[in-house]
């Protein structure tokens, strides 16, 4: 049965009165689409009823779900407020707008009204299932993205018996923006962490309405790559998600551990920024930026951009260290990993043994000797893979074991450590093996490499792992045997052309052991070599 979107203004759907239905009729004459339906649809949420779209495998797919309302006008810089109830069936065939961002990404429409998520579950999956759920945080460094990645898609996961969702939340100015009139207004006392307000929302969105689409909301992991793992950090050091979540994999970044690009502020520093950025702006009172057109705040002070939280009192008491190190943090199982070749280092820029051995010891001062002894190195054609190695131990290789460490130095449960090395293992391209979509167009970066069965078979590994991981806690399958990380044997699963458990570097442990000594001219803007275009952040 053919059925016809009737909801196709998200924004009149969440006005009230004769305004709204006349908007809503007027856009269902002019762009109807056809779509096929789910057995068994609409679902009943919270909000109303929601259909979605059956994939050709059977997956269902509904995108562009709102979580909360859209924080435009008196709510911009307003913790988030709940979706106002819908009539009729809410139509979830398309994605929703992304967030306003600075780095365009994806090809959703840019608005402030943005807080969407999009699921995937299996052909199968009904209310009552208590199938396994992922929720999906994005990276993007917070200037860019969404959850409408290709390489996000859940479908095989789904094909696998999990539930996974992603989520757009507040980005930039609109994320970061601090204020003492804004910080008055707030029932929390706090201002500047409204996206992890809105993962928080959408993580409670979640044991609310995940149940109807088959999902058990006591058994939801969180999974993030780059900023996206850097929020699940934070989310792991804040008191108020215990309970929303019951194990994370995180990849690629950290606040844990040593090397984090993003760490904290207090509340008073970040109304601080805040105030220069109103001033620059030419803004005098929270009225007036509220009134500020989005493009032209997107345009203000870069610097508001790049944060990774604010201590509040509320939802951060403390440093996520600070936090673990006290033994305060939610403790669930984790997957901690990274890619062998990731790295925004200048370091990797290296080209001769000369230049190296004067990076490595304007570096290291006096352990410079041991740091070379680590990174060897004797002829100048073998410098740039060297030099990478470095630039990986001293950045994402040492984020990671820094936090599985910082984990079970204090928490009793479980830790699993991974590396990606299928060349290119370089940033973020890990996602389409973990979800098992190296054939879906877009999904894989370097599209004008051929993918071989060693690929597949890597892809197959890695999905079935964190399949079982999400379902038992262990990533443990019949053709993979994963030891746990311990201090006592830091070991970590290396998916590479061969897949094995193999004992975390040397080299590594000596930046994690050395939290003082750091990469040098980390980051683009110091001449590292750029992010490919495209790379799943």
């Amino acid at each position: 049965m053919n059925q016809i979107r009737t909801n196709l203004s998200r924004s009149a759907m969440r006005m009230s009165g004769a305004v709204a239905l006349a908007m809503c009729a007027t856009a269902a004459l002019h762009a109807q689409v056809v779509v096929k339906t789910i057995p068994g649809d609409p679902v009943k949420i919270e909000s109303g009823s929601i259909a979605g779209l059956a994939l050709p495998n059977g997956v269902k797919e509904y995108l562009g779900v709102p979580y909360a309302a859209p924080p435009v006008g008196p709510l911009r810089w307003r913790e988030p407020q709940p979706v106002q109830a819908w009539e009729g069936v809410y139509q979830a065939n398309r994605f929703g707008n992304k967030c306003p961002q600075t780095a365009d990404l994806t090809p959703e429409g840019m608005s402030e009204d943005c807080l969407f998520l999009n699921i995937w579950a299996p052909a199968t999956a009904k209310a009552g299932a208590k199938l396994p759920v992922i929720l999906y945080f994005h990276g993007g460094g917070d200037t860019g993205n969404s959850g409408a990645r290709p390489f996000y898609n859940g479908r095989t996961l789904a094909a696998n018996g999990v539930i996974h969702i992603t989520v757009n939340w507040r980005l930039g100015p609109f994320a970061h923006f601090a204020s003492p009139e804004l910080t008055a207004e707030s029932p929390f006392h706090s201002s500047g962490n409204y996206e992890h307000y809105d993962q928080l929302a959408a993580m409670k969105w979640v044991q609310r309405n995940i149940a109807a689409f088959g999902g058990d909301p006591e058994n939801v992991t969180l999974m993030g790559l780059s900023n996206g793992s850097i929020k699940i950090g934070y989310t792991q050091a804040s008191p108020v998600t215990k309970g929303l979540y019951k194990r994370v994999i995180a990849l690629s970044g950290s606040p844990i551990g040593g090397g984090a690009p993003m760490g904290t502020s207090t509340l008073k520093e970040s109304e601080q920024d805040g105030q220069k950025f109103m001033a620059g702006l030419g803004a005098k009172s929270l009225a007036d930026m509220r009134a500020i057109p989005m493009v032209r705040l997107l345009q203000g002070v870069p610097d508001l951009t790049l944060r990774g939280a604010v201590i509040d009192g509320y939802l951060l008491t403390d440093t996520p260290d600070a936090i673990f190190a006290a033994g305060k943090q939610v403790d669930v199982p984790a997957i901690y990993g990274n890619s062998r070749d990731e790295s925004m280092s200048s370091l990797a820029r290296l080209k001769t043994v000369a230049e190296f051995r004067d990076a490595v010891t304007k570096m290291a001062g006096p352990k410079a000797d041991q740091l070379l002894k680590l990174f060897p190195v004797s002829r100048d054609e073998d410098v740039p893979a060297v030099a990478t190695r470095l630039a990986n131990a001293a950045e994402f290789s040492r984020q990671m074991v820094g936090r599985a460490r910082a984990h079970v130095a204090t928490g009793k449960t479980p830790v699993y450590l991974d590396m990606f090395a299928r060349a290119p293992a370089l940033h973020g391209y890990d996602l389409p093996y973990w979800f098992d979509i190296l054939d879906l167009p877009g999904a894989v970066v370097d599209s004008g490499r051929k993918i071989d069965a060693t690929d597949h078979m890597i892809a197959q590994k890695m999905n079935a792992a964190i399949v079982a991981f999400v379902k038992t806690g262990d990533p443990s399958t019949p053709s993979l045997k994963w030891p746990q990380y311990r201090r006592d044997n830091e070991v970590r699963m290396v998916f590479g052309d061969t897949v094995q458990p193999l004992p975390v570097d040397e080299g590594v442990k000596f930046f994690v052991d050395n939290p003082d000594i750091k990469a040098p001219g980390a980051g683009p803007a110091a001449g590292a070599p750029a992010r490919p275009a495209g790379a799943p952040l």
